[in-house]
């Protein structure tokens, strides 16, 4: 999921079965578990990632899938049954367990590995276009050894090339507390960083998830 800020390499550009990529894909699985102290970045080479500017042609509405092995992502796109605003839902699954959905009202509790948590998308109204949506990350867990995470950041969604192509932008804050054996007060670091998902367009349709091609 993320990376250290001085990478500029991302899973999708690593061999299939390479070391470099089973690394990457661990490290998604540690940030449930263990948050890292580290500033974090997931970027794409500058060539791929400065060549996906915003376009207008294409809609939102939809379904979008990313996909690594032993990781799965899906991001439905839809106008809200209450207003004109867009809604967002995510549904991540990784092949060691964790499995995540948001829902239609962006909130998504999570077990994994012994680490219960939230994650919560809240769509921002007064931003959103019909070609750019955003809207903000919260990500709140609680581990067995006393460590709470904090990860907050804002989300800029657009589409890409000829509109069928789904650019995720984010920006990431973390604030780590560890409760240390006999300390009085608890330590806290913090770090910041971004990443960035590409994903394709699936159909206009909300798709089952073994209806999406992988």
């Amino acid at each position: 999921m993320l990376r250290e800020r001085s990478s500029r390499a991302r899973a999708s550009f690593l061999p299939h079965g390479s070391p470099a990529r089973t690394g990457f894909l661990l490290a998604i699985c540690a940030s449930f578990l263990v948050p890292s102290t580290a500033p974090v970045e997931a970027r794409e080479p500058d060539e791929a990632s400065d060549g996906l500017g915003s376009t207008v042609f294409g809609e939102f509405t939809g379904t979008w899938a990313r996909f690594e092995p032993e990781h799965k992502i899906v991001v439905m796109l839809r106008r809200s049954d209450d207003s004109d605003t867009w809604a967002v839902r995510l549904i991540w699954k990784l092949g060691t367990g964790l499995e995540l959905d948001t829902g239609w009202d962006g909130r998504a509790e999570y077990e994994f590995g012994g680490v219960s948590g939230t994650l919560t998308l809240d769509v921002d109204e007064s931003r959103t276009t019909d070609d750019r949506i955003y809207c903000s990350w919260l990500r709140l867990h609680e581990s067995g050894n006393g460590t709470k995470l904090e990860e907050s950041g804002e989300i800029e969604i657009y589409r890409a090339g000829i509109g069928r192509n789904l650019v995720w932008r984010q920006s990431l804050e973390r604030r780590r507390e560890t409760v240390e054996p006999g300390a009085e007060e608890p330590s806290i670091s913090t770090s910041t960083g971004e990443l960035s998902w590409f994903f394709a367009f699936q159909s206009r349709r909300m798709l089952l998830w073994d209806e999406v091609y992988w």
